[in-house]
């Protein structure tokens, strides 16, 4: 994953990550959005550029994850706008990646998007590789005390 895109998890409603029967509606979304590309795994379909707006769903027999990173190089309003009317007629919802929260709202989500490691990095890239350099030490030192 690219500093400059921001992650997101897509979810079923209640939360769960859907059966992989249920996927169609979903891929139908997905295809509407960004177009199909080869991927370089059987286990996972893709939509997008890998260094762009991309999804991603992992299906390893059952479905294991859908992922969704955002460019934020580019205009990305309007994709999360695209995005969430077409997860919200598919009957899914977009996750943070830091929490397991979902997102109430697409106001809650583009607040998000724009408070992101990777809207800054558009604006200031030494100070987003530097939040991120401190945070990950953080976390390190964190793993080494427990």
């Amino acid at each position: 994953m690219a500093i400059w895109q921001q992650p997101y998890f897509i979810v079923k409603q209640d939360g769960d990550v859907p059966a992989t029967q249920d996927l169609e509606c979903l891929r139908a979304e997905l295809d509407s959005l960004l177009p199909r590309v080869q991927s370089w795994s059987p286990e996972m379909e893709q939509w997008g550029a890998s260094d762009r707006t991309t999804a991603d769903i992992l299906v390893d027999g059952e479905c294991i994850e859908i992922l969704v990173r955002v460019d934020a190089r580019v205009e990305w309003r309007s994709f999360l706008v695209a995005l969430w009317e077409s997860l919200t007629r598919a009957g899914y919802c977009v996750r943070s990646q830091k929490s397991e929260s979902r997102f109430a709202s697409l106001d809650e989500l583009i607040a998000d998007m724009q408070s992101s490691r990777a809207v800054l990095f558009t604006s200031d890239p030494w100070k987003a590789v530097r939040d991120g350099a401190r945070e990950t030490a953080a976390e390190l030192e964190k793993e080494s005390d427990a």
